[in-house]
Parts: structure tokens; C-alpha cells; sequence
């Protein structure tokens, strides 16, 4: 029974986690927002070609450490808070500001977006849009210094850009006003990766064992846009040359739409996965077991409640008033007969050849008995 109702609470812990998250249809930039701002349009071609296109909406901190691509439609909000944390603690405590510099993202919660740059130096890429707000979360909280280098447009209008690759494929995409970045200065660490004379659409910035790449506009990424032009096809070769190893997670944290860690999402969690599989597995079992009856021992024989004696009589008397005295009759015969079978096999044989006269009552019944006595007193 605890079983059962264990399994009925799991099951209603589901479905709630599903009726209690957060609704990500109306954000701006969102991989499941069917909107015309939304981006479930690029989230579900990229699937059907292959990629493992996936919704991110767990914090930073649980970001895979392998190699991946994290398409972001905006920089995390208040990218400088830690920063000014920095700051405030400086002012309050010299020797805390120390302590908190060497301190591990790990340490410092899962929320942390110092998690960002453990994800691309551990391999990953990060794909965000060119913008102030982007700017000072890869420099001033992330720390990547050589990202200082890339610069958007000041002059750029609005309009299509004919942009290509270093393997010269050309594509046709619409931007808006100041959505391209301009070349890097000589020895730059950063790279052109789409541009189009001096305007350019995409630079990658190395990192650790991963990159940062930056988009001048991804405006084009959009429901609403990413049937014109090439922009679908530009999408998809951003996809193939960014995420090689065909994992891209889209990330909608970075938008404030975080799913709360609840029990079930806990137990669901890869780290917990298989456990939770057995732990459901053996309640399965037990319920099995609990819910239908199997095999069972038999009674025991019931003991005999009377006398063999008694039992004898008590069917001589129902014969008796049967009038069955023939039956009578060679019951006894047969009786006297088992008797000799011990003594003589002869006499014995000689008894069961004999036949009782008619029995018609209870006197001729007891002068067979008779008979039968004389006979059993001969073997004597």
C-alpha cells in the first residue's frame, strides 16, 4: 500500500512541476516561444537535421563540461552584480574580498555566472548577439579581456548584407542599423567567421580550450525572420561550424525563465537518473507482488473425529435401519476374512467362498455371525 501511494505522489509531483512552470511563450528570444520574436522555429530545424537541440533552463553551474554550443538570445540579467559584490565587500572587508577571489565557481553557488567561463574554457562555445549589455558581461564579469577587441558598427543602416565564409559560400541576410561589427585591428586574437567587405556579421574570440563568437544581429534567428532570404541556412551554418559534436543548448536561463529544481526534476537529473530508475523498478515490483494473491498451502487433512469403532457402528446402524442386512452380511464376512489373512491364507480364501444366506433382519444376520465364528475358531 505504501508503494502504491508513493508511486500516486511521484507521478502527481510530475505532473504539477509541469502546470507550475514558468510560461516562456511571451519571451522575447525564447527556443520554445512559438511568437514571431520567439525562436522555436530555428529550436526545431536544427532537431530534424540532427543536432541535439536542447532548451536550457537549469543554472549556470550545471552546464556540461564537454564540448557544446550555447546559443544565448541575450546576455544574463545584471551581468555586473557580482562585480559590484566585489566591490561593496572591498570596501567593508579587505580581507573577505580576498578570500572571495579564490574561491571556485562551484563555491560560490549554482547561479554563479563565473560558470559562463568555466563552460568555455572547459571546450564550449558561447554564441551571443553584439550589444553593451553583452559587452560588459564577457568582459567585466567573465573576464575575457580579448573580447575588448570586437566593436560594433557605428555607421552601419539597416538593410540585406551579402555576407560569406572563408569557404567563400555566399548568403543573403537582413540586419538592422548597426548590426555588423567592424574588422579587428592587426593581431587581434579575434576571427572573422561570415563578413561581407568591411562589415562583419560574426567574430569567434578564443578562450581556454573554447571560444566566444559574437554576432553583429540576430534579428534574422526570429520566427518571423527566418524564413527570408538565407537566413535559415546561415542559421544552420552557424550550427555545424560551432557545434561539431551536434549538442546545442539553448539558453533560457540567460532570459530569467529558470526552472525550479523540484523533487522531480532532482530525481530525474542524470547524476540521479539510474537510481531513481532502480528505486522505481523494485516499487514496480513490490506492487506486483502486493497486488495479486499467488500461490497458497494447502489445508492440512482435517483429524478424524470419531473412532474407527464408533465410525463402524454407526454405520451398521444406518444400514440396519436401511434394511440393508445383506450389506451387513458380508461386511462381516469380508472383516473376518482380513482377520485370517494373518493366520491362514487357506481359511481365509475358504471364508470369502462362502455365501451368507438371505439376511432379512437382524436374526439372520447374528446366526451368520455365528457361522462365521465357527469357522474362524476351526483355524484355531
Amino acid at each position: 500500500m505504501f508503494a502504491i501511494v508513493l508511486g500516486v505522489t511521484l507521478v502527481a509531483l510530475a505532473i504539477a512541476s509541469q502546470f507550475l512552470a514558468p510560461d516562456s511563450t511571451a519571451e522575447r528570444g525564447s527556443a520554445v516561444s512559438s511568437q514571431p520574436h520567439g525562436r522555436r522555429a530555428l529550436f526545431l530545424l536544427l532537431g530534424e537535421l540532427g543536432f541535439r537541440a536542447q532548451a536550457w533552463s537549469d543554472p549556470p553551474g550545471a552546464l556540461p563540461r564537454r564540448e557544446a554550443l550555447l546559443w544565448l538570445a541575450r546576455a544574463p540579467e545584471h551581468p555586473t552584480a557580482e562585480k559590484h559584490t566585489a566591490e561593496k565587500l572591498a570596501d567593508e572587508k579587505p580581507a573577505v574580498e580576498k578570500s572571495a577571489k579564490k574561491r571556485a565557481p562551484v563555491d560560490q553557488g549554482l547561479r554563479a555566472l563565473s560558470h559562463y567561463k568555466r563552460f568555455v574554457e572547459d571546450g564550449g562555445t558561447l554564441l551571443l548577439p553584439q550589444g553593451d549589455f553583452s559587452r560588459s558581461f564577457l568582459i567585466d564579469t567573465l573576464g575575457f579581456a580579448d573580447c575588448a577587441d570586437v566593436h560594433a558598427s557605428r555607421v552601419a543602416k539597416p538593410g540585406v548584407r551579402r555576407v560569406h565564409d572563408d569557404d567563400g559560400e555566399e548568403l543573403e541576410v537582413d540586419v538592422k542599423a548597426g548590426g555588423v561589427l567592424v574588422l579587428p585591428d592587426a593581431g587581434s586574437r579575434a576571427s572573422v567567421l561570415w563578413r561581407g567587405g568591411d562589415e562583419v556579421l560574426a567574430m569567434s574570440v578564443p578562450a581556454g580550450k573554447g571560444r566566444v563568437v559574437v554576432l553583429g544581429d540576430d534579428g534574422f534567428l526570429a520566427n518571423e525572420a527566418i524564413g527570408e532570404h538565407d537566413h535559415a541556412l546561415l542559421a544552420v551554418r552557424l550550427a555545424e561550424a560551432l557545434a561539431p559534436g551536434k549538442q546545442i543548448l539553448f539558453d533560457e536561463y540567460a532570459l530569467g525563465l529558470e526552472h525550479p529544481r523540484t523533487t522531480v526534476a532532482i530525481l530525474a537529473s542524470p547524476s540521479l537518473f539510474l537510481a531513481t530508475l532502480h528505486v522505481v523498478v523494485l516499487l514496480a515490483l513490490l506492487v506486483l507482488r502486493s497486488a495479486w494473491v499467488r500461490e497458497f498451502p494447502r489445508d492440512p487433512a482435517p483429524l478424524e473425529s470419531a473412532s474407527p469403532l464408533l465410525r463402524a457402528r454407526t454405520l451398521g446402524a444406518l444400514l440396519a435401519r436401511a434394511g440393508r442386512f445383506d450389506v451387513l452380511a458380508r461386511s462381516l464376512r469380508d472383516g473376518v476374512a482380513s482377520r485370517l489373512d494373518r493366520r491362514s491364507r487357506v481359511a481365509a480364501a475358504r471364508v470369502r467362498a462362502a455365501h451368507p444366506a438371505a439376511c432379512a433382519n437382524a436374526e439372520d444376520l447374528a446366526r451368520w455371525n455365528e457361522a462365521l465364528v465357527a469357522m474362524e475358531r476351526e483355524v484355531d
